[in-house]
This record gives structure tokens, C-alpha cells and sequence, in this order.
């Protein structure tokens, strides 16, 4: 579920940014795969977020983690630390996908 939230939560971010509608004018690909499931009902994932909310918690403290990491990485300017976080990440992915992991949706096309 915490895919849901983070999704939930990049949109509640940039809503609250003064210039949050010069954002959403600059945004493409990257933001609409991320935030599709956005979309998803608000009172379905409020019922499921509550329901599960001990290992939501502790899906939310990790990332968190993560997250701290990257942010440090990134303040101090360490590519080798983003680029290592990165390359695992695209490695676990692509072993996820062949292991029958759901094909990427298809780009919506204009």
C-alpha cells in the first residue's frame, strides 16, 4: 500500500507549493506513471491506510530512511552514493520484472 501513499503524497506536496500550478504545467511522463494511481478512490485508500496502518507505519519508517539517505547524498554532492542507491534499485526492478512482475503500462499516446 505505501506505493498509494507516496503517490497520494507527491500530488499533497506539490498542491501545497505556492507555484504548484507552474509544476503541474511542467510535468510529463515521470509524474503521470507515478502518480496514476493517484487517482484511485480517497475514501477506499483512507479505509485500507487505517485497516493496515501498523505495516504501512513501518513501510513509511523505512522509506523514510531511505529517503534521508538520498537527501544526504545529494546535499553532500556524492553521485557515487545516489548512483550505487540507484543502480540496486534498477537491478531489483528488472529481477522483479522477470520474475512476472506486471509489464510498465503503456504510455498514453497524443
Amino acid at each position: 500500500h505505501l506505493p498509494h501513499v507516496l503517490s497520494f503524497a507527491l500530488v499533497e506536496q506539490i498542491l501545497g507549493e505556492a507555484d504548484a500550478e507552474l509544476k503541474f504545467s511542467y510535468a510529463a511522463g515521470g509524474f503521470r506513471d507515478f502518480t496514476r494511481i493517484a487517482a484511485s478512490s480517497p475514501e477506499m485508500w483512507r479505509d485500507v491506510c487505517v485497516a493496515n496502518r501498523a505495516a504501512l507505519l513501518d513501510e513509511l519508517d523505512g522509506y523514510t530512511r531511505v529517503l534521508a539517505r538520498l537527501r544526504a547524498a545529494i546535499d553532500a554532492g556524492d553521485g557515487a552514493a545516489l548512483e550505487a542507491v540507484f543502480a540496486r534499485s534498477r537491478a531489483a526492478r528488472k529481477a522483479w520484472q522477470g520474475r512476472g512482475g506486471p509489464p510498465a503500462a503503456e504510455p498514453v499516446k497524443k
